[in-house]
């Protein structure tokens, strides 16, 4: 009898520490989040508002394109600012001078996406959408090079 006490013991130290945990992930506001090509639609005016109250009254927005240049050429959402995500940290001030501005950030294939808007998170930049890849897009694209900073 005395092993089962001492198990329910660790059993209750164990819930403590993943309930304190929680609580604190709980307080954490996350400034990165996936969104889908609709959503962005919304975010940059293209489609009927329904997006959330968070993102509703910004009014300033960005489209991030970290993709190499060549593949921006090829084919890119329209407006979207170039940034290669090999030079983000040295550009992105210059080009997003508004750390509070929706930012959408894509690139070919999804994966450089996600890194880039982790590393303008680090900047102190606080509303971070995720598009992931450029099929995600249903809108408006554009061909040609555009001013990149």
């Amino acid at each position: 009898m005395r092993g089962r006490p001492s198990a329910q013991k660790n059993n209750t130290n164990t819930k403590h520490k993943k309930k304190k945990g929680t609580n604190n992930m709980s307080n954490n506001i996350p400034h990165i989040r996936n969104i889908t090509g609709p959503e962005a639609a919304i975010l940059l005016g293209e489609a009927p508002c329904t997006a959330v109250a968070e993102d509703r009254n910004i009014e300033r927005s960005y489209v991030v394109d970290v993709r190499d240049p060549a593949e921006y050429e090829e084919r890119h959402i329209a407006g979207a600012i170039l940034l290669p995500l090999d030079t983000i940290e040295e550009t992105a001030p210059s080009a997003l001078p508004d750390k509070n501005a929706i930012i959408i950030v894509y690139c070919h294939s999804g994966h450089r996406a996600p890194v880039a808007a982790e590393i303008l998170e680090g900047m102190g930049y606080t509303r971070l959408r995720v598009l992931g890849a450029m099929s995600n897009w249903t809108g408006a694209t554009a061909i040609g090079s555009s001013a990149s900073l």
